[in-house]
C-alpha cells in the first residue's frame, strides 16, 4: 500500500480532505502535525535517516506539506516597550528572545527534516512553494509570470499611489479591495474599518480590483 504524509495541522479542513480524498483512493495516510514539536512530536535525525514518532520517514511514497508549522509559543507575560531603563527592558524581554531562538531552532530543523525528505520522494507544495503562496505579492507575480489572468493590483507603502489607484478603479470599474499581504486576515472593502487603520509607516498595502462573483476554495 502507497504511504502519503499529510503534514498538518491536522484539524486544517484542507489537510482532512486531501486525507480523505488519499483513503478513498486506497492510500495510508500519515498525518503529522509539525506544530507539536518539540512539545510532543518525537523526531530523531542523523547518519542512519529521519524517525517521526519512532517511524522511519524513509518509508513515506510522497509527501503533502499544507503548512511547515509553527511551533506553539510558550505563555509569555505581558511587556511594556515603553521602559526607558536599558538594562530593564533587556531584562523584561529576554523571555521574548528566547523564546525567538528557539523557534527558529525548531523552525531549523523541521525545513532540514522535510529537505531529507524531498530527496528522497516527491514533495507537493515544498516550504519554498509554501512560503510564496502564502505570500500574495509574489504569488501574483508567479501568476503573471505563467501568463494567467490576474487582477490589476498594487502593493506598496506610498499612500498616495494606492488611493490613486483605488479611485482610477472606482471610475473605470466596482472599486478596489484591500488583501493581506499573508495569513489569516480577510479581503475586506476600503472602507471597512480594518482597511482604513492600515498602519501605512509599518508594512505594505495590497490593494486590489473587486471582482463581483462568490469565492469557492477547491481541495
Amino acid at each position: 500500500m502507497t504511504l502519503i504524509g499529510v503534514f498538518g495541522p491536522l484539524a486544517d479542513e484542507e489537510a482532512r480532505a486531501v486525507s480523505r480524498r488519499l483513503k478513498d483512493r486506497g492510500a495510508e495516510v500519515w498525518a503529522v502535525d509539525l506544530a507539536d514539536f518539540p512539545s510532543a512530536l518525537r523526531v530523531t535525525f542523523g547518519d542512519d535517516g529521519l524517525r517521526i514518532d519512532g517511524r522511519p520517514a524513509a518509508d513515506l511514497d510522497a509527501v503533502y506539506l499544507r503548512k511547515g508549522g509553527l511551533a506553539r509559543p510558550p505563555r509569555l507575560d505581558p511587556l511594556d516597550p515603553t521602559q526607558e531603563d536599558e538594562p530593564s527592558w533587556r531584562a523584561a524581554h529576554a523571555p521574548t528572545a528566547v523564546a525567538l531562538r528557539r523557534a527558529r531552532r525548531d523552525l531549523a530543523l523541521r525545513q532540514a527534516a522535510l529537505q531529507w525528505i524531498a530527496r528522497r520522494c516527491p514533495v507537493i507544495n515544498t516550504p519554498l512553494a509554501n512560503n510564496l503562496h502564502r505570500t500574495k505579492s509574489a504569488m501574483l507575480a508567479r501568476l503573471l509570470g505563467a501568463g494567467l489572468a490576474v487582477p490589476t493590483f498594487l502593493v506598496g507603502t506610498d499612500r498616495a499611489d494606492l488611493d490613486g489607484f483605488s479611485a482610477a478603479l472606482d471610475d473605470a470599474h466596482h472599486g478596489a479591495v484591500s488583501k493581506p499581504l499573508a495569513g489569516l486576515f480577510k479581503t475586506v472593502s476600503l472602507d471597512d474599518p480594518r482597511a482604513l487603520a492600515h498602519p501605512w509607516g509599518r508594512r505594505p498595502a495590497l490593494y486590489q480590483r473587486y471582482i463581483p462573483g462568490d469565492t469557492h476554495r477547491c481541495y
